[in-house]
């Protein structure tokens, strides 16, 4: 702002330093005259020649008091010649023949010097508008900046309530279990619960009856009771004819299959104490369930045996102990031991490779016919030396019924072998089952 004053005083040094200037041209004009002419006359750009034009000077303005710009002359007509240079004494000027350059150049000066203040109003006014806008920016901003901390802070807040009212919330349940636990505290020493007195055993009566798969236990029962009728009735029908050996094998043979294709899905088809004892030693049942299963079969198996009771008479029965299982005249208990387990062993460890071992799933489905399979080779081996027991519960329920019997009570005389001999050969497959997964 301050530069553009020296701008326009060094335009007007520039155009008086051509010469006589308009200021010494000006000097003794007599400012009375009454007429006035513009000192410059410019049209479309072209300077008029204003020689042999009088001037004189104005009466009624001092020279002092106005603009270079608007100096007062009075033109006459052109008729009266101005007085020529050589008329010193007349205190006239003559404008030479550089005189209308000159004017136009001061005149342009001027006009510079009018739009540079023009412009530097404009530009004083865009500043003030620039000035204007940037403070509105920075008002808004700042009301922007408000606005958003005080959302922040009224999130937050909202954030305090909810953590509070689920503080609150929290203190009232915990309260209202305790008042609940208080109340019924007398209840619970009033009312007695039967639980097992077993050191190693912590479950009540519910917890047990809820840890137990009762639909397993009722297909466990119905599957032995039609194992028992079905391989034992068979015997009982032919037992020492020619060729029994092979219909009574494959007729507990197919039983197995049939019944571990029905129930399978049920309890896993176990249909022998020995194979679930088999299964508890490989971490496949739990104890609770396996001893639920095993009451299960020797109730089965009473429940089968008694039915075939009713359905042979006594003179009918060729085995005349209800398909019970005896040694052989001719052979040892250790020799049947040893035959029971070895078989028993063969069984249990069909089931563990056919029914359990995770690498077979893709044959899952040949499973009970392999263990059907199993079932009619050990009958085909031990049925002439002690009627092929391999299954502890379904050698018991006949025994039991069969002492109902005349010439029957010696049926229990070789029971320890039915049961030790298919026990260890079911540890032994569980433990042979454990090595070859390890």
């Amino acid at each position: 702002m301050c530069r553009k004053p020296f701008i326009t005083v060094f335009l007007l040094l520039v155009a008086s330093s051509s010469g006589s200037g308009p200021v010494e041209q000006l000097k003794g004009y007599d400012m009375g005259a009454t007429e006035r002419i513009p000192l410059l006359q410019v049209e479309t750009g072209i300077s008029r020649n204003v020689n042999n034009t009088d001037f004189r000077p104005n009466k009624h303005q001092s020279h002092s008091g106005a603009p270079i710009s608007s100096v007062p002359v009075v033109a006459r007509n052109h008729a009266e010649a101005m007085p020529s240079s050589s008329n010193n004494g007349s205190g006239n000027l003559e404008l030479r023949a550089k005189t209308p350059v000159t004017v136009k150049i001061a005149d342009t000066t001027l006009r510079i010097a009018a739009q540079t203040m023009a412009l530097s109003s404009l530009e004083g006014t865009q500043d003030k508008a620039f000035a204007n806008n940037e403070m509105a920016s920075m008002e808004a901003a700042t009301t922007k900046e408000a606005t958003t901390e005080a959302a922040t802070t009224k999130a937050a807040t909202s954030e305090a309530a909810t953590t509070k009212a689920a503080a609150t919330e929290a203190a009232a349940t915990e309260a209202a279990a305790t008042e609940a636990a208080t109340t019924e505290a007398p209840l619970a020493t009033n009312t007695p619960q039967t639980t097992l007195s077993i050191a190693w055993i912590h479950l009540s009566k519910l917890e047990f009856l809820e840890t137990v798969n009762l639909k397993a236990v009722a297909a466990e029962y119905l599957a032995m009771t039609l194992f028992v009728i079905i391989g034992c009735g068979s015997a009982m029908g032919v037992a020492k004819e020619p060729g029994w050996t092979l219909q009574v094998a494959l007729s507990f043979g197919f039983a197995i299959t049939v019944l571990g294709y029905s129930i399978g899905h049920l309890s896993g088809g176990h249909i022998n104490c020995a194979v679930t004892f088999g299964l508890y030693m490989a971490g496949q049942v739990e104890w609770f369930q396996g001893i639920c299963i095993f009451l299960a079969q020797l109730m089965g198996s009473v429940t089968g045996a008694s039915v075939l009771l009713c359905i042979f008479p006594q003179d009918q029965d060729r085995t005349e102990s209800l398909g019970s299982n005896k040694i052989t005249e001719g052979f040892s208990a250790g020799q049947v031991l040893l035959g029971e387990g070895i078989m028993t062993f063969l069984l249990v460890f069909v089931v563990l490779e056919t029914a359990v071992n995770p690498a077979t799933a893709a044959q899952r489905v040949m499973a009970c016919l392999a263990i059907g399979l199993a079932v009619f080779l050990a009958h085909s081996v031990l049925l002439p030396v002690d009627g092929c027991s391999i299954n502890p519960t379904r050698s018991f329920g006949p025994a039991l019924i069969a002492c109902c019997r005349k010439n029957s009570s010696d049926v229990f005389q070789d029971m320890w072998v039915f049961w030790l001999g298919p026990l260890a050969g079911a540890s032994l497959a569980a433990f042979a089952y454990r090595l070859l997964q390890s």
